[in-house]
């Protein structure tokens, strides 16, 4: 009789299940306006803020926020040929018109930024929980997040609001930036924001601050490195072990350039970039011209802390820039956000 075939049973194995799209707006129209021609223009965006109002959820702000891609659009900037003034005019009274331009900056980012914000993040938190010892319960908001400006011009300047087509300005809710309270001798406190970029602000002047640099307050708690490195004990080129060998002048000029070449850091030893003096302002990542259709596109990027500068400049009054800045999708709400 012959054996019976045992059947070979296969486990159906699942499909994976397709991470769902989270739902998120991540087009933010402003206009920004150049009253008077030939006039450079400053305007400041947090990306943070206004994605956390058009989404109707908080965006953290300590997040590096991926812009896709940037348009610029004006009907009143276009670069060629054009007339003197707007009246009928001879052949003669041509002249090239220049095209409007464009210049988008931010914090640039390194381990050093990172390190300062994180730093600064760190001791507010500190300063928080060390109040918050002593009283039961949560008096905390729901909203609380540590927000920082770009630059003191930032928190002195102009903050573009997104709008609609029909130009409404989109409703904001709270977004207050993070104060320290610190105390001095005498017992009188000292409230002060935080900046990425740039020294320390002591508004009207005397020992308070208006305003901290990170940057600048991440540098100056931290040891440099030593210049002249190695450090000699003397004139080694006259030491008779190191002439041991010596038939000419060869091994002097060797030795004098090891001793003299490269002993310094390939930076500035003394100043973090974003600090005081060593490039205070942000870092342009992208520029544009309008050129003779009236339209100009930047690439992408990441802002730290989700924090632009817009800087703009027409060859025409009165001439409105639309600016569309287009987030890139991602798992951060819709948005994508990394970690700083």
């Amino acid at each position: 009789m012959a054996a019976k075939r045992s059947k070979k049973t296969t486990k159906k194995t699942k499909p994976k299940a397709k991470r769902s799209v989270i739902p998120a707006n991540r087009y933010l129209r402003y206009v920004l306006p150049n009253n008077v021609a030939d006039v450079n223009n400053t305007y400041y965006v947090d990306l943070a803020n206004d994605l956390s109002a058009i989404n109707r959820r908080l965006m953290r702000a300590g997040k590096m926020y991926h812009v896709k891609k940037i348009t610029v659009m004006s009907a009143e900037t276009l670069g060629g040929i054009g007339w003197t003034d707007d009246s009928e005019a001879s052949f003669a009274d041509f002249h090239q018109k220049n095209a409007g331009l464009m210049r988008v900056s931010i914090c640039p980012d390194s381990w050093t930024s990172r390190g300062a914000w994180r730093r600064g993040r760190a001791l507010h938190r500190k300063m928080e929980k060390k109040v918050l010892q002593g009283v039961s319960g949560s008096v905390q908001g729901s909203w609380a997040d540590f927000k920082v400006y770009l630059n003191q011009g930032h928190k002195q300047g102009v903050i573009a609001v997104p709008k609609d087509l029909d130009d409404n300005n989109l409703s904001l809710g709270e977004w207050i930036y993070s104060k320290y309270v610190s105390s001095d001798d005498a017992g009188v406190n000292d409230e002060f924001t935080a900046h990425l970029l740039g020294g320390h602000d002591n508004g009207t002047g005397g020992s308070t601050y208006d305003s901290i640099g990170l940057i600048k307050s991440f540098a100056l708690s931290r040891a440099t490195v030593s210049t002249d490195d190695p450090s000699l004990f003397g004139a080694m080129d006259d030491d008779p072990l190191v002439n041991l060998f010596d038939s000419s002048d060869q091994t002097q000029e060797v030795l004098e350039n090891l001793r003299a070449h490269n002993d310094d850091p390939p930076y500035d030893s003394t100043a973090y970039v974003g600090g005081t003096s060593n490039l205070p302002a942000p870092q342009v990542v992208g520029m544009t011209t309008l050129g003779s259709g009236g339209i100009g596109t930047i690439g992408g990027f990441a802002a730290m802390c989700g924090l632009l500068r817009i800087d703009t400049r027409s060859s025409t009054d009165f001439d409105n820039f639309e600016v569309v800045i287009e987030l890139a999708a991602g798992d951060y709400r819709g948005i994508k956000a990394t970690s700083i």
